[in-house]
């Protein structure tokens, strides 16, 4: 229990299992880590933004097929972080081109 600002106890439990910042999408992201753990967070972050730059770079509101979105992930990597790009996937769990298929396919499973 906690007081609020009137010095009432309120029955609000902050859960101290993830940070507070986190948003509905991190939290989400985070069940499917506890269920597939081969891939970290930052994984699923890039492959959605690499989906969005994809998307724009092709001009397309829906669907990539997974050779543009490999080719999309390739290239925003590069420009994120040039002759680091293999190192930083790496460090994520990103080691060949199935793994951005399975990342997606975890989000499409959780409905993300």
């Amino acid at each position: 229990m906690l007081d609020n600002a009137h010095g009432q106890s309120s029955s609000y439990q902050l859960d101290r299992t993830r940070p507070a910042h986190y948003s509905q999408q991190e939290m989400e992201i985070e069940e499917i880590i506890s269920r597939d753990p081969r891939y970290r967070l930052e994984a699923y972050a890039f492959v959605q933004e690499a989906l969005r730059y994809t998307q724009k770079a092709l001009g397309k509101k829906g669907h990539v097929s997974g050779q543009e979105l490999c080719n999309g992930c390739r290239r925003l990597a590069i420009k994120l972080y040039g002759r680091l790009a293999k190192t930083v996937l790496n460090s994520w769990g990103l080691y060949a081109t199935d793994d951005f298929g399975n990342v997606v396919y975890n989000l499409i499973a959780a409905g993300l």
